[in-house]
């Protein structure tokens, strides 16, 4: 941004440019689009049915489904119930390790 001789206040805020209109329209332009992003995430969700932590946790943060901060300062809890059947398909155990597959001895 400074190369391109932007504002102090737009290189301080990139957010100001990423943001903008123009900005979005020239990644759309470039090939960047929402599809393109969504059907690579998918094909790489599901080309690792084991590993995929960080990429779930990008399709969240796409999606919005989970916040960045705590603003009310609350610290709440999600509890999530998986079926046995569910632990099994993606190797979880009752103590929440992941293995790379299938678990038989679930405690």
């Amino acid at each position: 941004m400074r190369a391109a001789n932007y504002a102090p206040s737009v290189i301080r805020k990139p957010e100001v440019l990423t943001k903008s209109k123009g900005f979005k329209e020239l990644l759309t332009a470039c090939g960047l689009t929402e599809d393109l992003i969504a059907s690579s995430l998918v094909d790489d969700i599901k080309a690792k049915p084991h590993r995929r932590v960080r990429e779930l946790e990008l399709g969240a943060d796409i999606l919005k489904m989970r916040g960045t901060e705590d603003p009310a300062g609350t610290n709440n809890v999600i509890i999530v119930n998986i079926t046995q059947e569910g632990a099994n398909k993606y190797g979880i155990k009752q103590n929440g390790e992941i293995f790379p597959g299938p678990v038989t001895d679930i405690q």
